[in-house]
């Protein structure tokens, strides 16, 4: 008699796994920080197309940002960028508020 697997059966796709992954945690961290997030599976995919192994935390590695910040998650307030440029923009943002007294 044949044995039955004990478990979920194992899916053979990783790259699919991967970016399941990385969807969920990317919407679960938005609503961690309470912020909105309307993107789904295809459009969250679909944004990454072409970059998708370029994602990191490297300074040369791409990541998603809100083009205007606290607008939450959406189609048409996200980018893919270089994190260097991010930082970048990030560290004269923080710069200019610290020499403001903030």
């Amino acid at each position: 008699m044949e044995k039955k697997p004990i478990g979920r059966p194992r899916n053979p796709d990783r790259e699919a796994v991967a970016r399941n992954i990385s969807y969920n945690n990317s919407r679960s961290q938005a609503r961690y920080r309470s912020e909105s997030w309307s993107l789904d599976k295809e459009t969250y995919f679909r944004l990454w197309n072409g970059m998708w192994d370029k994602r990191g935390r490297t300074m040369e590695s791409y990541c998603m940002i809100q083009t205007i910040p606290g607008e939450g998650w959406h189609e048409h307030n996200v980018e893919i960028v270089c994190r260097r440029e991010f930082i970048t923009v990030i560290q004269k943002i923080n710069n200019k508020l610290s020499k403001d007294g903030r």
